[in-house]
């Protein structure tokens, strides 16, 4: 008889989970331009390709962008085509603006929060212009721990209201590092024709995990 586990796939490191993930925009976003900029923007996909774009770039310029006025309540979602335990976040958007990063918990359902995205406008003190990464717009590899890993399927990205904001949102990465998480088959006990499991027993309890087109068991 077999019970149900859920297991992490173990990697060498976190990677980043949002590599070339699908990218939705829920709103009214510019496409060539707009009516107070003119600016150009970039594909949605741009948001997950890995890659930032120099500091300091303009706002409206080859980045993923609207504002508060033509597009109120606007977000953009990316799939992670999967479950993943998240441990840390990295996004590059507008210095001069505070932003909402949430994700979604497949155990409940709910979308909650992430990370309270800073506000950039300032770097040691100095008045900064353009697209600024966060945590540190001054090291694009550093990345925001989280205070607990979270699980997630997907991510949900929000520029926050004046006074924190000016209204006018850019974004051109976001990136989330951590591992997939795999159901796997598992036969506690193998041989035994039941499965006992006594959750206040101490000890050690022999269990088989079988493999599949996703989980490897052979021996290295």
């Amino acid at each position: 008889m077999l019970g149900v586990a859920t297991l992490v796939l173990a990697t060498s490191h976190a990677s980043n989970v949002t590599l070339n993930k699908p990218v939705t925009l829920n709103g009214s976003f510019f496409t060539s331009g707009g009516t107070y900029y003119p600016g150009y923007t970039s594909p949605a996909a741009t948001v997950t390709d890995g890659l930032f774009v120099p500091a300091g770039t303009v706002w409206y310029g080859g980045t993923i962008w609207w504002t508060e006025g033509d597009s109120p309540g606007a977000t953009v979602e990316i799939d992670l085509l999967g479950t993943f335990t998240i441990e840390s976040l990295v996004v590059q958007a507008d210095d001069n603006d505070a932003y909402l990063l949430e994700y979604y918990d497949p155990q409940d359902g709910l979308w909650k929060t992430a990370w309270d995205v800073p506000n950039a406008d300032f770097v040691n003190g100095v008045n900064v212009f353009g697209m600024q990464t966060r945590p540190n717009p001054q090291d694009e590899t550093e990345q925001y721990i989280l205070p607990a890993p979270i699980i997630a399927s997907a991510l949900r990205f929000s520029g926050k209201v004046p006074p924190q904001s000016d209204g006018a949102f850019s974004v051109s990465e976001i990136q989330a590092y951590g591992y997939e998480l795999i159901a796997g088959d598992v036969d506690i006990k193998p041989g035994s024709d039941v499965n006992p499991l006594n959750v206040k027993a101490k000890g050690v309890l022999p269990v088989a995990v079988l493999g599949s087109d996703m989980v490897r068991t052979e021996r290295a």
